[in-house]
């Protein structure tokens, strides 16, 4: 009639424009279902109880409504399933006009990789009111990914063979992954989140907790360019042994700094310094961290089959470069100190002894070693 009727659509190599929503036009391989459509004195309204699509990266079904009134915002009613996705595409699904140019960015980089078994896609609302910041409406996109990639900062190291539940609700980011790999290290329980994607410089946030390999962990500062001044020292240390590390990395995707803040547990760790001929066994015990700190009260290990008390500080006199501290307190035999660097005068003592050794590590001059 002319007030309602019925086609079916099927069709191939389409293009699927909402450039109110999506960036780009969207390429279909195939689509299929049966359209309705009805004259309402409020406008026209299109229905689909079933729309079936494909295209290279994502096959999805879809039930749709569409109300065009003669004055006013169409309004939107789209529910989609999908599945078999491409992670690396996702960036072309999600509303561009609800994020900041350097969170898009981010977005195209970031998510490099992943194979998406299902997932949904909701839209619900008039289009001229998206994103919904009076809660006037609804935009979700939600899926499960394996196998992913995420290149989340650059020249810092990616996190891969992730498994994570992905959401995209309104202006915000929400992955949560419940594993991952870097290097060595295995990734567990952690959320990489935007809070406010049109933030004009979106702050990326990363917490979690991973079990790591020692050598992973001192890769990982290193790769990543968090040593700071303290990458000669680092470079000094060989460390062996496994952590359990919790972290948080806030990374300003615009202009600023990033923060990082954590805690370390060493799990009887060995410390080999070649160049000092140094060996400490058996360290144990928790050590908090920033970008620009270090913080430890009674870290244990033993040296020379002697148990080591340790302690690590960071203080920032005034007008004054901030320094570390690392003190460490312990007995030994008087010769085997000496040995290393005299086996002659070494043999000149004998007996034990309390001693203390200090490492003070300012922030831009050298070390100083005192015992």
């Amino acid at each position: 009639t002319s007030q309602a009727g019925m086609f079916q659509l099927s069709t191939t190599n389409a293009l699927l424009d909402l450039n109110k929503v999506f960036r780009d036009p969207l390429r279909v391989e195939s689509l299929q279902g049966d359209i309705n459509w009805t004259w309402l004195d409020s406008g026209l309204l299109i229905e689909s109880s079933q729309l079936d699509a494909v295209n290279s990266h994502i096959t999805t079904q879809s039930r749709l409504s569409v109300h065009l009134p003669a004055e006013g915002s169409a309004f939107l009613d789209l529910q989609t399933n999908f599945r078999d996705g491409d992670g690396a595409y996702t960036s072309f699904y999600l509303p561009y006009s609800a994020m900041d140019e350097e969170a898009l960015a981010w977005l195209d980089e970031a998510i490099v990789a992943g194979n998406v078994d299902y997932g949904s896609f909701i839209f619900h609302g008039a289009i001229d009111d998206f994103p919904f910041d009076n809660n006037d409406g609804r935009f979700e996109v939600s899926f499960k990914v394996r196998d992913a990639v995420l290149d989340y900062y650059e020249d810092w190291p990616v996190i891969d063979q992730i498994e994570a539940e992905v959401a995209f609700v309104g202006r915000s980011m929400h992955i949560d992954a419940s594993s991952g790999k870097i290097f060595g290290a295995d990734i567990r329980d952690t959320v990489v989140s935007i809070g406010d994607l049109e933030n004009d410089n979106p702050l990326l946030v990363i917490e979690g907790s991973a079990h790591t390999p020692s050598k992973d962990l001192f890769r990982y500062i290193d790769e990543a360019g968090l040593a700071g001044d303290f990458q000669q020292a680092l470079t000094e240390l060989d460390l062996r042994g496994k952590n359990d590390l919790d972290l948080n990395i806030k990374v300003p995707l615009s202009k600023g700094d990033v923060r990082v803040k954590g805690q370390l547990a060493l799990l009887d760790n060995q410390l080999n310094i070649d160049s000092w001929g140094l060996q400490v066994d058996n360290i144990t015990g928790l050590l908090d961290f920033t970008e620009n700190s270090f913080d430890a009260s009674n870290i244990h290990a033993s040296f020379n089959k002697r148990d080591v008390i340790v302690n690590v500080a960071t203080s920032f006199p005034e007008n004054s470069e901030s320094r570390t501290r690392i003190r460490a307190q312990s007995s030994a035999d008087i010769a085997s100190l000496i040995k290393p660097k005299s086996e002659g005068l070494a043999m000149q003592f004998s007996g034990d002894t309390p001693f203390e050794v200090l490492i003070d590590i300012p922030d831009k001059s050298a070390s100083s070693l005192t015992i």
